[in-house]
């Protein structure tokens, strides 16, 4: 995403100070191929999942797994950004099976 820019949460119509919309993105660049990133993304899905608001889900994350790693493979928890209403949770999350969603 880059610090400051909004390019990506504003193409798909989110935007800062919407109401029970989110995106959640890197404001650098992180690890890709790591295993503690792919612990980081399954954490945050798992609260979601489980009906907790995805600024809790990322806080969550980063308390439980102390944040993703960075390109210079550093452990960050400031690096990510919550674009639009904080307190969003999700009404379902598709779990890849089918047409299998789970609701909170």
């Amino acid at each position: 995403m880059g610090a400051g820019n909004l390019s990506l949460p504003n193409a798909f119509k989110i935007y800062s100070g919407d109401i029970d919309d989110a995106y959640l993105g890197f404001n650098d660049i992180i690890a890709i191929n790591l295993q503690a990133n792919t612990n980081w993304d399954k954490q945050i899905w798992d609260d979601l999942a489980a009906g907790i608001a995805i600024q809790d889900a990322v806080r969550d994350a980063n308390q439980r797994l102390g944040g993703v790693v960075d390109a210079n493979f550093h452990l960050s928890t400031t690096i990510m950004s919550v674009i639009g209403d904080p307190s969003t949770k999700l009404h379902g999350v598709y779990t890849g099976a089918g047409t299998a969603w789970h609701t909170p």
